[in-house]
């Protein structure tokens, strides 16, 4: 569909254009619909995302002699937790503090000599 082809649901009005955006900053993608009639002309209405979750997603790489584990500056209210079990109970916070790099909130996590497994969450 191209945003100049019009879309009719029974009962509702004839859609001209839809647009896509994170209109009120949230992280989430909120939508625009736009719409024309002969009784209240040119209309449209924001629809608010509240149901889909938007969160940040980890990258790692080698930084010299340690891992790099970064994800994106927008999401400050996330917390690095570290474990080397996935059982629920086993995640403890990462003892080091991000920096903000490029960006990118990052944490350098020295060699370990068993596996580690990072995850974000929202406290």
């Amino acid at each position: 569909m191209t945003a100049t082809e019009a879309i009719q649901y029974p009962g509702y009005h004839r859609i001209d254009s839809v647009a896509l955006g994170d209109f009120n900053q949230d992280g989430k993608l909120d939508w625009v619909t736009s719409w024309s009639d002969d009784v209240a002309g040119e209309r449209a209405t924001v629809w608010m995302n509240t149901s889909c979750s938007s969160s940040p997603t980890l990258t790692g790489g080698r930084g010299g002699n340690t891992f790099v584990i970064s994800w994106p500056i927008p999401f400050p209210d996330y917390a690095l937790e570290s474990s080397t079990s996935l059982l629920p109970r086993s995640w403890k916070p990462f003892d080091s503090l991000p920096v903000n790099h490029n960006g990118q909130w990052e944490v350098a996590v020295p060699p370990a000599e068993s596996q580690r497994y990072f995850r974000l969450r929202k406290p």
